[in-house]
């Protein structure tokens, strides 16, 4: 499932380029207007972008995991006592 979901995103990374590729060459036919370059970094900057949220969408967040594994390892802990506790006793 998740080998899917990284071809879906390099899928859409791969039509946002060509998109921008496509918008690129049609600008470099033209004579350049006012703003044309500015134009090609927007289109640039919204195809990264959304790349971006696509794979923080896909990806597990870290704070998360981190905060899994410190109650994983409080966990064991809590247990580790409990047994020496009962040892003990």
């Amino acid at each position: 499932m998740r080998a899917g979901a990284v071809a879906a995103a390099a899928a859409a990374a791969a039509a946002a380029a060509a998109a921008a590729t496509n918008e690129e060459r049609r600008l470099a036919e033209e004579p350049l207007q006012p703003g044309a370059r500015d134009d090609i970094v927007c289109l640039h900057f919204i195809s990264a972008r959304s790349l971006q949220q696509q794979l923080k969408q896909q990806q597990p967040r870290k704070p998360q995991q981190q905060q899994q594994q410190q109650q994983q390892q409080q966990q064991q802990q809590r247990q580790q006592q409990q047994q020496q506790q009962q040892q003990q006793q």
